[in-house]
């Protein structure tokens, strides 16, 4: 009888394989537990949690595993992680695919949570124009470089993109006075009265004469 007594405790025993935190509890008192139903205890392994991120399909093709990305929530709340999975599929709807970002043990985080994520897909050191400065035309791209107080059409190759600045990689050099916002009403060899900016422009402007 002491046999079997010790045998049914040994079948009351929940043990998880991994440490971790308890993020759902479903289990009852008195309730049998089966392979075929709902799960007793949801357990967040090693308290590591992830992003699962939707990424347009353009951009999805320049993420790789291994990639460094920030992630945002609501609130304010920051943190760093690293592309773990990659999806190979795109939804025939949304046109979306799917990439997860390891965040770790992050205790100001919550699961279910919905965040914003950051992926470093390149990096360079170069030269950084304004996007609102570039024009483009079957020839190729250019800005509108500033030589004394005429205007030059000056072709250009573009680089990668971080917010309003694009990265120039052929075209010009340090120190080129460029006009800020290009427009059409500016033309090759203009006269012009460049206006610099300072502390109290917040953009370049140039007055055609």
């Amino acid at each position: 009888q002491l046999r079997e007594l010790n045998w049914r405790r040994g079948n009351t025993e929940v043990k998880s394989p991994e440490d971790g935190i308890v993020s759902r509890r479903n289990a009852r008192l008195g309730a049998v537990a089966t392979a075929a139903g709902e799960p007793m205890f949801r357990i967040i392994a090693k308290g590591e949690i992830e992003l699962d991120a939707e990424v347009v399909e353009t951009e999805l093709a320049k993420i790789i595993e291994g990639q460094k990305a920030r992630v945002s929530v609501p609130g304010g709340a920051e943190a760093e992680g690293v592309v773990r999975l990659v999806s190979p599929e795109i939804d025939r709807t949304t046109r979306m695919g799917r990439a997860k970002i390891f965040l770790g043990a992050k205790p100001g985080l919550r699961i279910g949570a919905f965040a914003r994520g950051t992926v470093q897909t390149a990096s360079s050191r170069g030269l950084g124009a304004p996007t609102a400065a570039l024009m483009f035309d079957p020839a190729g791209t250019y800005v509108q470089l500033v030589d004394g107080d005429k205007v030059h059409r000056r072709i250009v190759k573009t680089g990668l993109v971080s917010g309003d600045l694009i990265e120039v990689t052929e075209g010009l050099k340090e120190g080129d006075t460029i006009v800020a916002r290009a427009g059409t009403f500016l033309r090759d060899g203009d006269i012009i009265r460049p206006i610099l900016l300072d502390d109290k422009i917040s953009a370049s402007a140039a007055g055609a004469n």
